[in-house]
């Protein structure tokens, strides 16, 4: 349990790095950008589940 938590923890950090580095996109770029929202969208999910689990 605890190496599955530890795991779920390392990703979480990973997944919030990769987030970051959108910060520079402003709200008008992911509005444009299909792609660009897709990926902030779904790694945001990621963090989510990676945090309440599936």
């Amino acid at each position: 349990m605890k190496d599955e938590v530890l795991s779920k923890l390392e990703k979480l950090q990973e997944y919030l790095g990769i987030l970051r580095n959108y910060r520079s996109h402003s709200l008008e770029d992911l509005k444009k950008d299909v792609t660009l929202r897709g990926a902030v969208e779904r790694y945001l999910e990621v963090s989510i589940e990676c945090r309440f689990g599936r």
